[in-house]
C-alpha cells in the first residue's frame, strides 16, 4: 500500500500548539513516526473514533419497540385481509422483517424493513413492471397492488401514516407510527387524489386519424416562416400558473414521526440476502464493527440517500464484505457461497433456484463453518487496521477500480469486468423519459446477479462518494504523518457535511438542457434548410410541405420526390 515516506532525520523543535479535539483519540505533538509506526498510529486513530459511535448502534430497547409495532401491523392486516379474502387461514399472512434490523449491521433509529407474505392459494399476479410504470395498471391488473391499495387506506384511516411508493423498483407501502396531524391530513388528501388519477385516460389519435397536410405555395410558407420568431418570443413569455393547479402536498415522513418502515409485496428475495449478511457478521464480529461504521460514515457525510442519487445502506455493506473476502490478507471473511457452490459440485440432480432464477446457495450451516474457519490462516488485525485499509482501497488509484470494475462477493476474486457483464450503457425506461438503470457505481446483488444494487447512482454522486473517499483517506493518511502540518487530523473524520440536494434531479436537469439545446439546434439547422429551399423555388409551383422540408434536411435538389426528378 502507498504511504507517505518515512522519517529522514531529527524533526526540528518547535512549540507545542494546543491539544487537538480529539487529543484523546490520538495526540499528534510528539516525535516523527517510522512507517510501521504510523500505520499503526493511524488504525490507533480510527479503533478510537471506533469507539465514540457506540452510542449510534442498534439497542436492545429499540428491536423490542420496533418488534412490538410490527406485531401491531400484522395483526391489523390479518384482520383486514380475512374480512375481504376469506378463503384463507389468518396465519397465512405475515409480515418478516429483512433488512439492516435483522441482519447484523443495523444502527440507532434504522428503518424497519418489512416483507407482506400472503397465502399461496390466492393466487396473486405478480405483475411488478407494470405496478411501477401506472397506477392504472396496477389497480386493474395486480392483485397485489390492489392489497397494497386496500393497506394504505386502511392505516390512514386507523390514524397511521402510510403512502405507496410507485415509482420504486418493487410497490413498497412506507409506514410511520405517529404521524402529525397536519402530515396525516396531507396523507389522506394525497391517496385520495391518487385514487381519482387512477382512471383510464381517453384514447389518443393516431397518425392515421390526423387530416393531410395542406398544400402552399411560396408565399405561404414566406409568411409562415417570418412568423416564426414571433411564435418564439411568445412561447418565452412565462404564463401565471392556473389558479385550479393543485399544489403539491408536504407527504415526507420528517421530524418525529414515531418508527417508520417499509412494506414490501414482492421482493422475497432480500429475506435470503439478509441471511447470508447475517451469517457473515456471525462468522467475526469485525465485520459488524466495520460494516456499522462505514454506514454511519456515508450517513453523516450524506452519500447515503438513495432516492437522491448516492448509495443505499446495503450498497456499501457489499462494498465492505468485498473488502473483508478478497482485498484483506489473509481474508477476515470466507467466500459462503462459492463454499456451497463446491459442496454440490458433485450433485446429480440440477441446482433448484429459488422462483426458478435466483441461485440462493451459501453455507450457512455454523458447525461446518466453525470447522472451516479452525483450518484458515487467522487475520488478526483491529477493526481501526481494517478500516484504514478500507477507506485506502477505494480511494487510492492502485485500489478499486471505479470505471471499469464490478463488486460481485458471490464469484472467486469478487470482481468482474462491466464489458463481461454488459454493463457499460445507461438504460432508459419504456417512454424514454428517464434513465433506469445506470453503471457508474456497479455492485451486483449476490442472489439477483441482474440488478445493480448501485443503479441509483448518477454523474453528480459518483462524484460525491469518490470524493468523500478520498478525504476520509487524506485525514486518515496525515494522522502520524512527519511531514504533514502540526495539530493532528486535519478535520473531523465524523464532521457532518452539508445536504448536497438531489443529485439525481442535478442530473436530470443536466441531461433536459442538454437535449433542449440539441433540440434547438437541430430546429436552427431545419429552419435554415427551409429558407434555403425556399430561395431556390419559382413562385407559381404548389409545394408539398412535408417534401420540401425532406428535400432540405436530406440535401435533395428541390423540385424533387426522394431525390427523383419530377
Amino acid at each position: 500500500m502507498a504511504a507517505p515516506p518515512p522519517s529522514r532525520g531529527p524533526w526540528p523543535r518547535v512549540t507545542r500548539g494546543p491539544a487537538p479535539s480529539h487529543a484523546s483519540l490520538y495526540d499528534p505533538r510528539g516525535p516523527p513516526q517510522t512507517l510501521g509506526q504510523q500505520v499503526m498510529a493511524q488504525a490507533d486513530y480510527l479503533n478510537n473514533v471506533y469507539r465514540t459511535t457506540q452510542k449510534f448502534q442498534l439497542q436492545r430497547e429499540e428491536q423490542i419497540a420496533k418488534e412490538t409495532f410490527r406485531k401491531h401491523l400484522q395483526g391489523m392486516f390479518q384482520t383486514l385481509l380475512q374480512s375481504h379474502y376469506s378463503s384463507f387461514d389468518v396465519k397465512d399472512v405475515r409480515l418478516q422483517c429483512y433488512g439492516s434490523l435483522n441482519n447484523g449491521f443495523g444502527l440507532a433509529n434504522c428503518d424497519m424493513d418489512l416483507l407482506l407474505l400472503l397465502p399461496a392459494n390466492l393466487d396473486f399476479i405478480n405483475r411488478v413492471n407494470e405496478a411501477t410504470n401506472s397506477t392504472t395498471e396496477a389497480a386493474e391488473d395486480d392483485r397485489k397492488f390492489e392489497v397494497a391499495l386496500l393497506l394504505e387506506k386502511a392505516l390512514l384511516d386507523s390514524g397511521i401514516g402510510a403512502r405507496l411508493l410507485t415509482k420504486t423498483r418493487v410497490p413498497i407501502l412506507r409506514v410511520c407510527e405517529k404521524p402529525s396531524e397536519t402530515l396525516l391530513e396531507n396523507l389522506r388528501q394525497y391517496c385520495k387524489q391518487s385514487e381519482e388519477a387512477a382512471t383510464p385516460t381517453p384514447v389518443r389519435p393516431t397518425k392515421d386519424d390526423m387530416p393531410a397536410p395542406p398544400e402552399m405555395t411560396l408565399s405561404d410558407i414566406t409568411t409562415a416562416i417570418s412568423e416564426l420568431s414571433t411564435e418564439d418570443d411568445a412561447a418565452s413569455i412565462r404564463l401565471p400558473d392556473s389558479p385550479t393547479k393543485n399544489k403539491q402536498l408536504a407527504i415526507e415522513f420528517v421530524g418525529d414521526c414515531g418508527i417508520q418502515c417499509d412494506i414490501n409485496f414482492t421482493n422475497f428475495v432480500a429475506v435470503h440476502n439478509t441471511r447470508l449478511l447475517r451469517t457473515y457478521c456471525t462468522y467475526d464480529s469485525r465485520v459488524a464493527q466495520v460494516g456499522t461504521f462505514v454506514k454511519l460514515w456515508a450517513k453523516t457525510r450524506d452519500i447515503n440517500t438513495p432516492y437522491l442519487g448516492t448509495l443505499s445502506s446495503y450498497g456499501y455493506t457489499l462494498m465492505v464484505l468485498h473488502y473483508l473476502m478478497n482485498v484483506v490478507d489473509p481474508p477476515v471473511i470466507p467466500n459462503l457461497q462459492q463454499l456451497a457452490y463446491s459442496a454440490d459440485s458433485w450433485a446429480t440432480k440440477p441446482v433448484q433456484k429459488f422462483e426458478d432464477k435466483f441461485d440462493i446457495r451459501f453455507l450457512s450451516n455454523m458447525e461446518q463453518l466453525q470447522k472451516f474457519k479452525a483450518m484458515q490462516r487467522v487475520n488478526r488485525q483491529s477493526t481501526g487496521h481494517l478500516l484504514r485499509g478500507f477507506f485506502w482501497y477505494y480511494s487510492a488509484q492502485q485500489g478499486f477500480h471505479w470505471t471499469q470494475s464490478v463488486i460481485s462477493i458471490r464469484t472467486p476474486r469478487g470482481i468482474m469486468t462491466k464489458a463481461v457483464k454488459g454493463w457499460t450503457e445507461a438504460k432508459w425506461s419504456a417512454q424514454n423519459k428517464n434513465v433506469r438503470q445506470r453503471y457508474l457505481l456497479a455492485i451486483e446483488d449476490p442472489f439477483e446477479v441482474d440488478h445493480n444494487v448501485g443503479r441509483v447512482v448518477g454523474h453528480n454522486g459518483i462524484v460525491a462518494i469518490r470524493g468523500e473517499f478520498r478525504r476520509a483517506w487524506h485525514i486518515i493518511s496525515t494522522v502520524g504523518d512527519p511531514y504533514a502540518p502540526r495539530g493532528g487530523p486535519i478535520e473531523d473524520l465524523l464532521q457532518p457535511a452539508e445536504a448536497r440536494g438531489d443529485l439525481l434531479r442535478k442530473d436530470q436537469d443536466f441531461h433536459r438542457d442538454k437535449m433542449r439545446k440539441m433540440k434547438q439546434e437541430a430546429e436552427a439547422r431545419q429552419k435554415q434548410a427551409l429558407q434555403d429551399s425556399v430561395s431556390t423555388t419559382t413562385p407559381e409551383q404548389p409545394i408539398d410541405q412535408g417534401q420540401l422540408l425532406l428535400n432540405a434536411v436530406m440535401g435533395y435538389p428541390t423540385g424533387t420526390t426522394n431525390g427523383m426528378s419530377n
